[in-house]
């Protein structure tokens, strides 16, 4: 039998879990509040209010009413999920995607055919019988690999499992059972330094507006200004003929062709001084000519090339499209009348920025490319991971530096050296 505070404590118990199975029509649950209530009735009272919430569907988690008069604690449960904050709960994990350049691993198994289903159409059979069970195949750069017996199929952006069933849509794959598995490939050194010729840099042209050099050789077809002032003033372009001369008005012609700039500065005013007397002039170069020059060797268009007066060997292969794979970038050669006057190594310009051996070119060079030297690869945790030529390196320590040095994540204790020795 219960007394009034029961009845009264009842009630309460009710109306509130009334809201709460309101609130949580899906899953009612008890608040806290509510439990603390509930500890506080007499075994009996607490009996009859939890077959209450037992038939209304309510979750009690932690309180047991029982007839025996023990007390027995509640512990607040969890709120549920739904509930929970966004950061508490556990994330999806993320599904990789498929993406082109990928190295896919697919696998065909064949299976019989259900018993209501029709045989195989013969090209169907024909088509399935030339796959084999299991072929490597790369996503190309759309995004698309091509097998046997189907057009080009898309699996860019798709699961494993969603380019299993993308597979399996095409009726040729029907009766097969398709498995689809990205291979962790890594990929493959590219030798370093090639990149320097791209199609887009072929569009490269030495600056024509700059100062012309010191050491600028003048020659036939170059444009000399002069610029006369004094007891008169006035300014002439002369073309530098044939024969090497310019028509110097008041003078007659003067032999520049084979001088450097500077010198040709110097002899055209003694000249003035000597025979016009009380005038001074002032020597620049206009439109400078164009030269002709050889790009030979392992270039990928070998052959005579017009470049500019102020052009040097860089632009030269520029023009020429650049070193093959197969061709030197340690020792690219100018030869001048036979014989060879520079050497160019464009590690030096990559690594370092040093363009000093960058020579300038006059008519009738020939800029030569040998094959490459010998080779080495730096791979794993090095800055920049390429093929490298070798010159004058021996040490893995002088080949980590031209990759750029190890990075953070680096084990220098941990190195593995592979060799080629005797063709094995």
């Amino acid at each position: 039998m219960m007394n009034s505070r029961h009845r009264l404590a009842l009630a309460l118990f009710v109306l509130m879990g009334f809201f709460a199975v309101s609130s949580y029509a899906a899953n009612p649950m008890l608040t806290k509040e509510q439990l603390q209530m509930v500890q506080q009735l007499s075994p009996g009272a607490r009996a009859e209010v939890l077959r209450m919430l037992q038939s209304k569907g309510a979750a009690v988690p932690g309180v047991a009413g029982t007839s025996s008069g023990e007390e027995e604690t509640a512990t607040p449960s969890e709120p549920p999920a739904a509930l929970q904050p966004e950061s508490s709960q556990p994330k999806a994990p993320k599904i990789p995607r498929l993406k082109a350049g990928d190295t896919v691993l697919i696998k065909f198994k064949r299976e019989p055919p259900p018993p209501n289903e029709p045989l195989s159409s013969p090209d169907k059979a024909k088509v399935q019988k030339k796959l084999p069970e299991q072929q490597v195949y790369v996503v190309d750069q759309f995004g698309a690999v091509t097998l046997a017996g189907a057009d080009r199929i898309v699996i860019q952006g798709l699961s494993e499992s969603e380019a299993e069933e993308r597979i399996l849509a095409e009726p040729a794959f029907r009766d097969l059972k398709v498995t689809v598995k990205r291979l962790p490939v890594e990929k493959p050194l590219k030798p370093f330094g090639y990149d320097l010729f791209a199609p887009t840099a072929r569009r490269f042209a030495p600056p024509t507006n700059i100062p012309v050099p010191a050491d600028y050789i003048v020659g036939p077809g170059d444009t000399v200004v002069v610029q006369l002032y004094g007891k008169e003033s006035s300014e002439r372009e002369l073309v530098v003929s044939r024969d090497g001369d310019i028509p110097f008005p008041g003078i007659g012609p003067i032999r520049v062709a084979g001088l450097k700039f500077s010198q040709m500065e110097r002899e055209i005013q003694s000249r003035v001084r000597k025979q016009l007397i009380g005038i001074k002039v002032s020597v620049t170069l206009g439109k400078l000519r164009s030269i002709r020059v050889f790009v030979l060797g392992d270039v990928k268009e070998p052959g005579s090339y017009a470049v500019g007066g102020l052009a040097t060997m860089t632009n030269a292969l520029l023009a020429s499209g650049g070193v093959t794979r197969i061709g030197s970038l340690r020792d690219i050669q100018l030869k001048r009348n036979g014989k060879v006057v520079s050497h160019l190594d464009l590690y030096d310009l990559l690594l370092k920025g040093d363009n000093s051996a960058d020579s300038r070119l006059l008519p009738g060079d020939v800029i030569f490319i040998p094959p490459i030297g010998k080779t080495v690869g730096a791979a794993g945790s090095v800055r920049r991971p390429a093929i490298y030529e070798l010159k004058t390196e021996h040490t893995v320590e002088e080949l980590i530096a031209m990759a750029g040095g190890l990075t953070a994540e680096a084990y220098p204790q941990s190195v593995q050296i592979e060799r080629i020795q005797d063709n094995r």
